[in-house]
């Protein structure tokens, strides 16, 4: 899949992987079964408790509320509240974003969701799954319209997805400016990289990025090192760590 730039606040861009067509497959399968395990376990329920229960959970209200809502709502909601992801995205480690890389807008999140209804449910994914295989971005009708598209996460849960690094107990740090980064600094020299050592990754390009947030935080911190831009920030963030307590 093409790989999409997403900017940073400090100018610099980072590449993240479009979602594979196969990933959102997956994705809407596991949600579909999530659904049915709901309504599998609210007819499970109505009928544990016995007949009474059972009329009262399947009268028309009651299935309006707690079934048919639900399912209709639930993608849009997931989305909406968990950061661009339903229960499948999380499981595939993709999400919903913008093509600029910001947070979508409940608007963005409502339309791609209500087109989604046409090109999904009612065509049964026909639709969804021939624009997604035909647009550079990865982009269905209801991305397309707002904007937005799916990524592929880069979130293992290892040591070295965090701002934290692994620091020996007698390490001193060479530079003491950083005790003075943002933690959103540190995530975005996180971010370069682990990018930058992210198998097949385009390292001429990463070794213009790195180079330049070199020069930014240099800037920002009032220093100057003639350190090769990838080692600055690899020392700059076992520095940061050390200066904020990570005892790893």
């Amino acid at each position: 899949m093409e790989n999409l730039s997403i900017g940073t606040a400090q100018n610099v861009d980072i590449e993240y992987e479009i979602a594979s067509v196969g990933d959102r497959i997956f994705a809407i399968l596991i949600d579909t079964f999530v659904l049915y395990g709901y309504i599998l376990s609210y007819v499970l329920i109505a009928r544990f408790f016995g007949d009474d229960t059972e009329d009262l959970m399947f009268s028309t209200t009651m299935v309006t509320v707690f079934i048919l809502l639900p399912l209709f709502l639930y993608h849009a909601l997931f989305e909406i509240f968990n950061n661009g992801q339903s229960v499948g995205k999380m499981m595939r480690k993709i999400k919903v974003v913008m093509l600029d890389g910001s947070q979508p807008t409940i608007g963005a999140y409502l339309l791609r969701w209500l087109l989604g209804i046409i090109e999904i449910s009612i065509s049964s994914g026909s639709v969804a799954l021939l624009t997604m295989m035909l647009n550079r971005n990865g982009q269905r009708i209801g991305d397309i319209a707002a904007g937005t598209t799916v990524v592929k996460l880069r979130t293992d849960a290892t040591l070295g997805d965090t701002i934290f690094q692994k620091l020996n107990s007698n390490h001193i740090p060479n530079f003491v400016e950083a005790q003075f980064l943002h933690d959103e600094d540190a995530r975005l020299i996180r971010d370069v990289m682990n990018s930058y050592y992210y198998p097949n990754s385009n390292r001429a390009k990463l070794d213009v990025i790195a180079e330049n947030l070199s020069v930014y935080l240099q800037r920002k911190l009032n220093m100057e090192t003639s350190m090769p831009p990838i080692s600055f920030l690899d020392t700059l963030l076992r520095d940061y760590n050390h200066f904020h307590g990570a005892e790893i």
